[in-house]
């Protein structure tokens, strides 16, 4: 396994750290390098997510990577709201 992967697997990893500013760096981190192989641990972590402003994020990164094909993903999580 190289670099790019353990780095992958470590962004994955702190999607589920108790504090939220770790797990926003992380979504910041996933976008600025157009992780889009890290997305379906992003989508993975929506229904448990609990900070509103986590969930909002990881929304952005997605729509933000996913572009239209996001709206499978993100419309679930704004029933509701």
């Amino acid at each position: 396994m190289g670099a790019p992967a353990e780095f992958g697997n470590a962004l994955t990893r702190l999607l589920g750290h108790p504090d939220e500013r770790v797990r926003l760096d992380v979504l910041d981190r996933i976008e600025r390098g157009e992780r889009d192989d890290l997305l379906p641990a992003v989508v993975g972590r929506l229904p448990y997510e609990a900070s509103p402003a986590v969930r909002g994020r990881s929304l952005q990164v997605l729509a933000a990577l996913r572009g239209a094909d996001a709206v499978d993903d993100v419309a679930p999580a704004l029933t509701g709201l």
